[in-house]
Formats: C-alpha cells, structure tokens, sequence
C-alpha cells in the first residue's frame, strides 16, 4: 500500500514469471509453442497453458479472470480434486476446467464476468487485448450496483478500525463458548451471565455483522483460527445469531 496521499493506491509487482511478448527490437511477437509445461497455478491457469501451449497476454487475462470468480464465489468448481499425483491432479483440473461453460462457471456473479472470460478466451496467440473494454466492463458494472470507485475506503480499512475499537474481538471468536458454531455453520450465541460481559459481546457481535464474512461451507472451522478471519466477507452465507 502507498503512504500519506497515496494511501489508497494498491501496487502489486510479481515479476517471477514474467517474459516479453514482444520484441522490443524487431517489435515482433513471441512465436507459438505446444511444447510447454504448465506454469503458474493450476487452479488459475488458463485453458492453453494446461494443453502445455506458449503463454501470451490472453492467458494473463483468463487466469486473472479465475482469480475474480475465486474472490467473489470463495472457490472454483476445480478445487479440492482428489487425487494421488501431481500430474493426476493436473489432468483432472484441466478436464473439469474444460468441460464448464463461462456461463455455468458465472452463473452465481455479475454477467460482466461471464463477458470478461468469454472475451479473453476468444483472444488469439497474437492479439493485444482491449484492455479499455474490460476496463469498462468493472467499471459500468461499479456504477450500477451504485459502488464508488474514488472514495479511498477499502475492506481492510473497515475491518482494522472496527477491530481496534474491540480488543477482545479475536478472543472472543476463539471461545467456543461464546461462539460455537452448529452443522450449518451459523452461529449460536451464547450470552454470558455477567451483565457488562453481556453487554460487550452484544457489541461485538454488531461490529463482526459488519465485516461482512464470507466463508467457503468446506472450511467453516478456519474462522476460529484468526490468521484465516480476513479472508472472510458478506453475510450472506453466515448468520450472526443471537
């Protein structure tokens, strides 16, 4: 994160697999490849780098497309294969990952998403995309589910001011008595007899309603363990109950 005025600037740089495209002297484009191993993460590859071809932009953009769906949905319909070998593991990824439509793969989130994936996997090796339309996409998107872009407030900004103002917030979701969690992943809350105890956790239950958690069903215990609780977002799928 920037510091002072640009506090509110994310830069994120991870140059480990990064290659050119393009020459920079010819100005030609990388020729194409089907001799490739698969690089990066399976579970964000895309298609082309599981049939082992050369990588281009279009695959930057698929694999980031992957990531957004991870974000928004908490898992891929790829994840959590069973498998007994890496290379076994691989196939099944790039076959289940094959076989799902955009459509089917986007069916829970904004049909922008669905526009942004069926984009980027109509791309051809050499095309430059248009990186302003898929801007577009999030950006109109943005405005019609009335979201402000500029207004410098990010999740975590939320979660930190909302944790400092309770101390005993992570205590209090470890205690599983104070906060055990039933089959369905909902919680049950368990008033204490102290009065001002009482009182505390009542506070505290109305400031996590506003971290807004989202956890994956598979791994609703992990919210017990608070290196995993910023992981978490919206209400939708957990209930805060008292």
């Amino acid at each position: 994160m920037g510091l002072s005025s640009k506090s509110d600037i994310v830069y994120l740089v991870d140059m480990g697999l990064a290659k050119r495209v393009i020459d920079p002297v010819s100005g030609e484009h990388i020729p194409f490849k089907t001799d490739k191993s698969l690089t990066g993460t399976a579970s964000y590859a895309s298609i082309h780098a599981h049939c082992g071809e050369e990588l281009s932009r279009r695959d930057d953009l698929e694999a980031i497309g992957y990531v957004f769906i991870y974000f928004l949905e908490g898992s891929l319909p790829w994840q959590n294969l069973h498998a007994f070998s890496k290379s076994e593991k691989y196939k099944k990824i790039k076959e289940k990952k094959m076989q799902i439509s955009v459509e089917t793969l986007c069916r829970h989130v904004p049909e922008e998403f669905a526009k942004y994936l069926n984009y980027c996997r109509n791309l051809q090796f050499e095309d430059k995309p248009d990186y302003q339309y898929l801007k577009n996409l999030f950006v109109n998107l943005a405005k019609k589910e009335n979201i402000d872009l500029h207004d410098k407030r990010f999740d975590w900004s939320i979660k930190a001011m909302t944790i400092s103002g309770y101390p005993g917030f992570y205590d209090f979701f470890k205690n599983s008595q104070h906060n055990p969690l039933n089959k369905y992943g909902k919680f049950i809350h368990v008033k204490s007899f102290d009065q001002k105890m009482k009182e505390t956790e009542e506070e505290i239950y109305a400031a996590a309603q506003q971290f807004r958690f989202r956890p994956d069903p598979k791994q609703m215990m992990r919210l017990l363990n608070k290196e995993e609780l910023h992981r978490y977002r919206e209400p939708d799928r957990i209930k805060l109950e008292q």
